[in-house]
């Protein structure tokens, strides 16, 4: 009986400077995770947002070989000459190839890019694959995600 007595301080010391501080840590990581960084959270909190420039790139006038750089207003891409988050390209197939930049500021270039056909890779087309400083990774069939490595 005097032992758990003994134990009530001690669980509340643990619960207090060891559980409580790595919940918020936990919680910590996940929100940044969500909401600045790409990754695989980020990517499944935004595909619903990156779902909506791919229809939006689809209805672009573009030809073969010719590019875009804009932004999404609405359900639209309206095309800017010197600025823009969202690059697209009708490659001479006909098929589309986006990047959409996220910045990333202190964090380095980041973003998130697109191919239409699976037969391109859309990190090589952009220069990403081969390019040093830059981590690429494969989020979905069609998506991939570049990050500068580089702080």
């Amino acid at each position: 009986m005097t032992e758990k007595k003994k134990l009530g301080p001690i669980k509340k010391f643990l619960l207090i400077f060891v559980g409580i501080p790595l919940f918020c840590t936990l919680c910590f990581f996940v929100w940044f995770s969500m909401v600045t960084s790409v990754g695989r959270l980020n990517f499944f909190n935004v595909m619903h947002h990156l779902d909506d420039i791919v229809s939006a790139a689809e209805r672009a006038p573009l030809q073969p070989g010719e590019r875009i750089i804009a932004n999404l207003e609405g359900e639209n891409l309206v095309g800017h000459e010197y600025y823009g988050d969202i690059t697209v390209i009708k490659v001479p197939s006909g098929s589309i190839i986006i990047k959409v930049d996220r910045g990333g500021g202190h964090l380095g270039n980041q973003g998130y890019l697109y191919s239409e056909n699976l037969e391109i890779n859309a990190a090589e087309a952009f220069g990403y694959a081969d390019m040093e400083g830059y981590a690429t990774s494969r989020m979905s069939l069609h998506w991939w995600s570049y990050d500068s490595t580089e702080d």
